[in-house]
Order: C-alpha cells, then structure tokens, then sequence
C-alpha cells in the first residue's frame, strides 16, 4: 500500500507491505514499511497490454513457474481445494498452447526456483497436500530432455524461501517451517 505520513499525503517512494503467513485467520501478521522504492523506468514508446490466453489444463495455485526460451513452465501447485498436485505444463505463447511435460518427482507447492540455461531447479516447498511437510529436496528440470533429477538437498527443510543464481551458484535464502506437532503454526527464520 502506498505509505502515508500522518496528515494523510503520500510519501514518495514508499510503501506498506503486509502479509499474512499462515493459516490462523487473521489476516496481515507482518507489516513492513520499504523506503527508497525507485520504479524501474519504462523505456519510451514501451506499453503494456494484456491479453486473453489459452486456459491452462489444470487450474492451480502456489505453485513454481518459470520462463525458458520463451515458454512458461508450471509445476505442482495446489489443485481443487489443498490438494497438491507433481503434474507439469509449458505454455507456449506463440502457439497460445498448453501441453503437458513430465510430472514433478513429487507433489510440490512453496518451492524456489531459479533457471540456469535450460534446466530449471525447484528447491525446498512443502510436499503433499495441505498442511504437507516442508523438504529439504531440490530437483532438476532438463527442458530439452524433459526429465527431473535430483540435486544436492538443501541443509534445512524449508518451505516458501528463494532461489536465484549469482554466477555459477544457486543460493536460496528465507522460507518457513512448519511446528512439529503443530502443522497450523510456522516458524520464521529471522536471524
């Protein structure tokens, strides 16, 4: 939300950032003001516009996506309710085509992903349907080949964290974990 000062006028470049982590009901848990908000510039002559697309074949949410060479890549995702789902799909917007890839090793939602070239890695989440276990595991997509295979697991079990590649490097940083005995509780991670 655009940040306000207390006679009610806008702050420039700033902003309220709320968010609600966990399945207790209430809403907004955290609350962050995020100052120094530059808004990436547009180049001139640049516009926006939005289109309808081909629906995808299975209607999911928190699940991982990315864009390789132009196409975009689903995997896993909540489906029907909480239940979890491992299929897969790439959407090709040249064609405005769904089609199905090879399904994820296991059924995922909160997992990180980074792309290196064409292999996509997904690492940590929760597996199963709700309230699923957080993992430690990080796979490997080959687009080309159209195959999954495991990559070194990470050290902790987490789930809803991020992953980018700086280099030659993968580093995945935040996410959550579940309370034993208590899957409706999360732990943060803030030290």
């Amino acid at each position: 939300y655009p940040l306000r000062d207390r006679a009610g006028q806008p702050l420039p470049n700033s902003f309220l950032v709320a968010f609600e982590p966990a399945l207790n009901g209430d809403y907004q848990d955290y609350v962050f003001v995020i100052g120094n908000v530059k808004p990436a510039p547009v180049p001139a002559g640049t516009t926006i516009t939005w289109r309808t697309a081909a629906n995808s074949p299975l209607e999911v949410y928190e699940a991982q996506g990315a864009d390789v060479d132009g196409r975009l890549y689903v995997f896993g995702g909540f489906f029907n309710g909480l239940h979890a789902t491992a299929r897969a799909y790439a959407y090709d917007p040249a064609t405005d085509r769904w089609s199905a890839v090879a399904s994820m090793p296991e059924p995922l939602t909160h997992g990180a992903v980074a792309v290196d070239g064409q292999t996509v890695y997904v690492a940590g989440g929760f597996v199963g349907d709700h309230p699923g276990p957080q993992t430690n595991h990080v796979w490997k997509y080959d687009t080309v080949r159209n195959t999954w295979s495991p990559a070194p697991s990470l050290p902790g079990a987490r789930g809803g964290g991020a992953l980018v590649r700086v280099g030659r490097e993968l580093h995945f940083f935040g996410g959550t974990e579940r309370e034993p005995g208590n899957t409706q509780l999360y732990r943060r991670d803030s030290a």
